[in-house]
């Protein structure tokens, strides 16, 4: 798992450098307000996309201000642009599903369904075992959500989707399972 280690090495990077210019009172003179570097926290995943996000918006001219023994090689930039494609479609639906005032039940099947067309766009883009990875981790982990009736009924009654989401071979199934219900 040879990319793997190397994933862990740059986002330990990245980390490193964050909590370098958090503290630096150099750093925080170079930075203007609108270029805060984002440090990951341990509670939420997607703040490691965050924090490499923020990296990657301060240009190559304001890290050469700063003297930090944490400097990103340039393939280091490159896999951390690569990693924020990769992650983008998780984030989306994450934000999609942890609605707190609307009903999100409705999603799932949307967000399942978008994951996977998402990924298999990004097979194509990057032939790495990383998108391999988690395309079977969709397969394996969310599929079950997919096929879920609660779901399916929730998806179908909200008005934003009714029957769009369903492939031609579905639709009587649904109807079937609607009128059951």
């Amino acid at each position: 798992m040879e990319q793997d280690s190397q994933i862990k090495q740059v986002f330990a990077k990245v980390s490193k450098l964050v909590s370098f210019c958090r503290k630096s009172t150099v750093a925080t003179e170079v930075f203007s307000n609108e270029l805060k570097l984002q440090m990951a926290t341990c509670t939420r995943w997607n703040s490691q996309l965050m924090m490499m996000r923020s990296v990657l918006r301060i240009s190559p001219e304001i890290w050469n201000k700063l003297d930090t023994p944490f400097k990103l090689k340039q393939y280091e930039l490159i896999t951390i642009k690569e990693l924020c494609e990769i992650l983008e479609p998780f984030e989306y639906v994450t934000i999609q599903i942890q609605g707190q005032n609307i009903v999100t039940s409705s999603l799932v099947v949307n967000c399942v369904r978008g994951l996977r067309s998402a990924f298999a766009s990004l097979g194509e883009v990057y032939k790495s075992k990383l998108v391999s990875i988690l395309q079977a981790s969709i397969e394996t982990r969310l599929t079950k959500f997919e096929s879920t009736e609660e779901f399916q009924l929730a998806a179908t009654s909200d008005p934003r989707y009714k029957l769009d989401w369903c492939h031609d071979n579905e639709v009587q199934d649904i109807r079937d399972l609607l009128t059951v219900k």
